[in-house]
């Protein structure tokens, strides 16, 4: 790129727009030869100077001559982009070439969507922010978040949790984390279910449990139907006829779901592979824990650091949103077991702290004996880096398995117990 960096030479000095390095994801490395001396020394001088050179400066100063017809620097600085993608391209498939001759097709593969991935986060993502250039894009999202139009992200099912965190936005990991036997997968089918349900394609990765077995919770959920009966196939001959009916009917909206389980997905790669491939609108993934590291690590503790970084690599770039599940508590610990919801804290995770300090938002769910019985669960906000300061601690939705009812539950929500029951909070002795 000896030449090519003598053009970009030349066209950043009489445009005099260093911006455009940055919005191009350029630096010396991108250059070689006498391109990359002209390059620096330049750079340098408008760095230290404040002040861009004339040709004939660079030219007394590095002994390289520039060329004198000046193109447009968006042309140039594209065309250095375009083969520095070309050059990382190739050596990656000269390394997969290498592992294809050592009968490690699968280990090729995800070193080429690795390599693609990086590539694509580097190019799409590699820009500054103007504060003073931004004004305006900044007030048109208070405008369209007042009017709940245009959000940054797909809205969830509980108005408490929308309040709280707006949506599930673009670009961002969100963490939900339970104890064992909650009902986290669950709560991710209902998710998908209501952005289906919105309009939305869903990608949902199961790391838990088969495809088919999601989806046949997502017709439940979607349809009303008694999951109990669903799974046991113990509906009478006139629920049938209604059954056959209601699984017969696209749900309504115009979405879908695509499912893909851990016989297909083992690394963060995949996933993005399949985002790639699919074009989702948001991510929800059951058992982000079970995920494999992209690289050999040396612990379990630092192989779940790296499946983190991945995730948050992989919101960003691919920018929708991503929702992940995990786990709270010892590992001889379920949700029955626990007394109180003392499990309900940040630091509570397993496999790594990093789970709750990384993503910008995390939920946790919780349901002991008493809210069994009263069909609910509690949803706690156990991070949410943007907010007024007042997360009100946690909501509460109902968890009906019969009815498929699960909305939140407010003020106005009639009690089970009667009126006694909701003054008292639903608290009632076991």
């Amino acid at each position: 790129m000896s030449t090519l960096g003598k053009r970009l030479t030349r066209s950043l000095i009489e445009e005099k727009d260093l911006s455009k390095l940055t919005e191009y994801n350029i630096s010396s490395g991108d250059l070689s030869g006498e391109g990359r001396e002209c390059f620096d020394w330049t750079r340098n001088y408008i760095l230290s100077s404040g002040h861009y050179p004339t040709p004939s400066m660079v030219e007394e100063s590095t002994k390289i001559s520039l060329p004198e017809q000046v193109e447009p620097l968006d042309y140039v600085a594209d065309l250095v982009r375009k083969r520095s993608i070309s050059k990382e391209l190739t050596s990656s498939l000269g390394s997969a070439a290498e592992l294809i001759e050592d009968r490690k097709p699968e280990e090729a593969l995800e070193a080429v969507m690795a390599a693609g991935f990086k590539i694509l986060g580097q190019t799409s993502k590699g820009r500054v922010l103007n504060y003073t250039e931004n004004a305006e894009a900044r007030l048109q999202s208070y405008i369209d978040g007042k009017k709940k139009e245009n959000l940054p992200g797909v809205e969830t099912l509980w108005e408490s949790i929308n309040n709280a965190i707006q949506c599930w936005v673009n670009g961002c990991l969100h963490v939900v984390a339970a104890m064992q036997n909650t009902g986290k997968s669950w709560w991710l089918c209902i998710s998908a279910a209501d952005a289906m349900k919105k309009g939305k394609k869903v990608l949902f990765i199961t790391m838990e449990m088969g495809n088919f077995h999601m989806a046949r919770r997502i017709d439940a959920i979607s349809h009303k139907i008694p999951f109990g009966k669903l799974r046991g196939s113990t509906f009478t001959e006139s629920e049938e006829k209604a059954l056959i009916h209601k699984m017969g009917t696209t749900p309504d909206g115009a979405g879908d779901i695509v499912f893909a389980d851990k016989h297909l997905i083992r690394t963060v790669t995949d996933v993005t592979a399949a985002v790639m491939e699919h074009k989702p609108d948001i991510v929800l993934i059951d058992g982000g824990y079970k995920f494999e590291p992209s690289r050999k690590t040396n612990s379990q503790y630092e192989a779940s650091l790296t499946v983190i970084m991945e995730l948050e690599r992989a919101a960003l770039t691919s920018d929708i949103p991503w929702v992940v599940t995990t786990q709270l508590g010892d590992a001889n610990e379920t949700g029955k077991k626990t007394k109180g919801n003392e499990s309900m804290r940040p630091w509570n995770m397993r496999y790594a702290k990093e789970w709750v300090i990384n993503p910008p938002v995390v939920l946790g769910l919780y349901a002991d004996e008493g809210l069994r019985l009263l069909n609910e669960m509690e949803v706690h906000f156990l991070k949410i880096r943007e907010n007024d300061g007042d997360t009100s601690g946690n909501i509460r939705i109902n968890w009906n398995m019969k009815e498929m009812d699960f909305s939140e539950i407010t003020e106005d929500t009639p009690s089970p117990f009667g009126d006694e029951a909701a003054t008292e909070g639903y608290q009632i002795e076991l």
